[in-house]
């Protein structure tokens, strides 16, 4: 019984484990977002005569959205680093959950082993005792 519901603890610690994984490979991805859109705005306009008014002006309004784009994408990847610490602590937990059932069932193992090697000993006594009283 105890077996079985360690196999299970194990299944859903590997699909947790799967889904933090996946967490941290989006992670990844809008960190190099950000790092884009840095670049981006930092290499924006660098070509461009900002003397023309009609220039100037989309130059400063491309600018603001990719500012926009910047903050937004900032705040995305804060969310997902809060996922990614809830998912981790969430593993965490069910890993000592898991680890702590492996022990359990180790020292119940052992504890059956030490149990079936007294009753042994204990019949070799016996046998032992009677065959010294019968004088054998």
């Amino acid at each position: 019984m105890m077996g079985r519901y360690l196999d299970l603890q194990r299944q859903q610690l590997s699909r947790q484990g799967d889904a933090r994984q996946a967490l941290q490979d989006q992670l990844v991805r809008e960190r190099q977002r950000v790092q884009q859109l840095r670049e981006a705005l930092a290499k924006m306009g660098q070509a461009l005569d900002l003397r023309q008014g009609l220039v100037r002006e989309n130059y400063y309004q491309m600018q603001q959205s990719l500012r926009r784009l910047l903050a937004q994408q900032q705040d995305k990847v804060v969310a997902v680093e809060q996922q990614l610490a809830a998912q981790e602590q969430q593993w965490r937990a069910l890993l000592g959950k898991v680890k702590g059932l492996e022990l359990l069932l180790r020292q119940q193992a052992a504890q059956a082993a030490a149990q079936a090697a007294r009753r042994e000993q204990r019949l070799l006594d016996e046998f032992n005792t009677v065959r010294w009283c019968r004088g054998d």
